[in-house]
């Protein structure tokens, strides 16, 4: 699996602080299926010049786990709002940006922040919406999707571990076909690590094997061809389907 958004880079930002603790994060992540991840640091100035020389002391540890490691970069809105104007992070060199909204509501200007990073070539992905916004923000959220924006869910939000309300309203997404991504958004090996294949486990109960299929394999890889994601809206499956399974 391709994870695109990892907090793995060492002593950069909350993330781990030694290049042991990342070494520890790559085991966990062989461990749990990925093959490809997409580090994205939160943005700063100082960040942003530190990515490359921490990507470089962790590849040879990467490689000793058989794990592609690429860069990106998670901004927030405020950030990512200035710094269009200037040269942004994308991951692994593609079109597509992390944007956090970093608040519980979805600002009237997100579209047409979107259209002018359409001009300017970008795309945006909104990472963790259903751990920040409620469940009625699902039709603003469909909203911004037709707009081009699309939405990575957390895994941890998928196995219930960020509370109910994260977990319905990350169901609620697939179900409606918005669910463009699922991702660790890993920081540690302890409360906050990879949970991709359990969550890829449950979405194939709930939702299928096209479902889990689309969202942990094919649209990653999409992604990293600088191609859109499928967006399918998923049927959840009826619980005789469910249990026969």
């Amino acid at each position: 699996m391709i994870d695109i958004h990892c907090h793995i880079l060492h002593d950069i930002d909350d993330g781990p602080p030694s290049l042991e603790k990342a070494s520890e994060m790559l085991r966990n992540a062989q461990g749990d299926g990925i093959d490809t991840i997409i580090a994205t640091p939160h943005f700063n100035s100082a960040t942003a010049a530190m990515i490359a020389a921490r990507r470089d002391e962790l590849s040879g540890h990467a490689q000793q786990y058989c794990i592609k490691l690429l860069t990106g970069c998670e901004y927030t809105l405020s950030d990512f709002s200035v710094e269009l104007d200037k040269t942004l992070i994308t991951l692994a060199e593609t079109s597509f940006v992390l944007v956090d909204l970093n608040t519980c509501s979805i600002p009237l200007s997100m579209e047409q922040l979107a259209f002018k990073a359409g001009l300017k070539g970008f795309r945006i992905i909104l990472v963790h919406p259903e751990k920040l916004l409620p469940l009625e923000s699902l039709r603003k959220m469909l909203e911004l999707h037709q707009a081009g924006i699309y939405f990575q869910v957390n895994a941890a939000s998928i196995n219930g571990k960020s509370g109910r309300g994260a977990q319905l309203t990350a169901e609620k997404m697939i179900a409606a076909g918005i669910c463009d991504y699922i991702a660790s958004d890993a920081h540690n090996v302890k409360n906050r690590s990879f949970e991709t294949m359990q969550a890829k486990y449950r979405v194939n109960v709930l939702f299928g094997d096209d479902a889990a299929e689309t969202i942990f394999e094919l649209n990653p890889k999409l992604l990293l061809k600088n191609n859109e994601p499928e967006s399918i809206a998923f049927k959840r499956k009826s619980l005789f389907a469910r249990l026969w399974k």
